[in-house]
């Protein structure tokens, strides 16, 4: 899972005056994934695909002026985890599946 402190490294981060819309971005990122994969934030906990995302989410939300390029990074890294849930379900915290 996405933690301030790697979000705030992954985004090269030194301040901590915007740590609440970070923190936000990251919230919004798990919510995301389990929206469009369906992979529970208990499952994303120690799922390291689930983090890349995150990142991945967060960075771009947060740059708005990126041009794009990481649109697909995004798509494929949903595609790949959202496969993933379909194959094998997903795992709580207590080792049962959600499907």
């Amino acid at each position: 899972m996405l933690t301030l402190d790697k979000a705030k490294l992954f985004l090269r981060i030194d301040t901590d005056e915007e740590d609440a819309l970070i923190q936000s971005l990251i919230n919004s990122a798990v919510e995301y994934i389990d929206t469009a994969t369906g992979m529970t934030r208990d499952a994303q906990e120690t799922e390291p695909l689930a983090e890349t995302l995150q990142s991945y989410l967060v960075m771009e939300w947060y740059n708005r002026d990126y041009d794009g390029q990481i649109d697909k990074v995004i798509e494929s890294l949903t595609k790949t985890l959202k496969a993933k849930v379909m194959t094998n379900g997903t795992q709580t915290q207590d080792g049962t599946k959600d499907l």
